[in-house]
């Protein structure tokens, strides 16, 4: 049977919604990461810039975290969507995005769904707009 999930996490005072409900890129490719973290429960979720990236020097990775008896558990799980991310870099604007969960579907077959909001402290919304 499908998993849907969704969730309402609120927006921290201070920040506003930079990019809304959009699926992380790649997800297909890190099955066996996700499921290897989310099954565990108690997750939680983050972003980090991947300058090395043989194939987008503005790539950001989207990462799953949980810790574990023997400490944290953190793997790559997807990436921003490539124009956004390049956008992102433009602007310099990544020290101030959170990434807030929004939703999840996992269905029979494996196939994974999940979307996220990019939020922005709210005096770096302009710059992002203005790239």
């Amino acid at each position: 049977m499908p998993i849907k999930e969704r969730w309402k996490v609120e927006i921290p005072d201070g920040y506003r919604i930079l990019e809304r409900e959009f699926a992380i890129s790649g997800i297909q490719h890190y099955k066996d990461e996700f499921f290897k973290i989310v099954k565990k429960g108690n997750m939680s979720f983050g972003m980090k810039q991947d300058t090395k990236n043989k194939y987008d020097s503005n790539a950001i990775k989207v990462t799953a975290s949980r810790k574990g008896f023997f400490g944290k558990k953190e793997a790559t799980i997807g990436f921003i969507p490539a124009e956004m991310a390049g956008q992102i870099s433009d602007a310099k604007v990544f020290d101030d995005l959170i990434m807030r969960p929004k939703a999840v579907y996992i269905g029979d077959d494996g196939y994974i769904d999940f979307k996220v909001d990019l939020l922005v402290k709210k005096e770096s919304f302009e710059k992002y707009e203005n790239v």
